[in-house]
C-alpha cells in the first residue's frame, strides 16, 4: 500500500472510532499557525479530510490534505505515522 493510501485509511479509521484528535499545524498554514489544536474529524474525502477546531469559542472548520501529513506540515498525535522529511 502506498503511503498516501495508508494515511487516508488511518484517518478514516480515526474518524470512525475516535474522531477527537490533537493535531499540530506548522507555520505554512497561515490561518492555522498554532502549535496544537484539539479537533473533531468531520469528514474524510479522497484527497483531504475536514476537522472542526474545538479550542475556539466559535468552532471553525478546516481542511487538511493527506499530503500535509506525509510531508510533516501537520501531525496527528493519535496517528502512528512519522513522515519521512529527509531529502
Amino acid at each position: 500500500m502506498d503511503p498516501f493510501e495508508y494515511i487516508r485509511q488511518k484517518v478514516k479509521r480515526l474518524y470512525e472510532t475516535e474522531p477527537v484528535i490533537h493535531i499540530n499545524m506548522k507555520a505554512s498554514h497561515s490561518r492555522t499557525a498554532r502549535q496544537e489544536i484539539t479537533a473533531v474529524i468531520k469528514g474524510v474525502y479522497k484527497s483531504f479530510f475536514q476537522i472542526e477546531d474545538c479550542d475556539v469559542k466559535h468552532p471553525t472548520r478546516l481542511t487538511v490534505q493527506y499530503n500535509d501529513l506525509l510531508t510533516g506540515q501537520a501531525l496527528i498525535k493519535e496517528l502512528d505515522f512519522v513522515p519521512n522529511t529527509t531529502k
